[in-house]
């Protein structure tokens, strides 16, 4: 990363972006089988997120995404 955290250089940003939309896509790519409800743990997971992210000192998006990965698929759907 850049000296500034916040002002990635346009190589940074791209993979920054590339890694997003990888996600999206693998997202997008599972929807059709995803159910509707998640997991019956979901209260504890949305418990989990309030207490322990975002770390106060930030964290690299491949963290950030790691923790959609997990919730995502425990939340509630209404596509399909």
């Amino acid at each position: 990363m850049s000296g500034h955290p916040l002002e990635p250089t346009g190589a940074e940003l791209r993979a920054m972006v590339e890694e997003a939309v990888s996600y999206l896509a693998s997202f997008l790519d599972e929807l059709p089988g995803a159910p509707a409800a998640g997991a019956p743990d979901k209260e504890a997971l949305a418990e989990t997120l309030r207490e322990d992210h975002p770390p106060a000192a930030g964290a690299p998006l491949a963290d950030a995404l790691s923790v959609i990965r997990e919730a995502v698929p425990r939340a509630f759907d209404t596509t399909g």
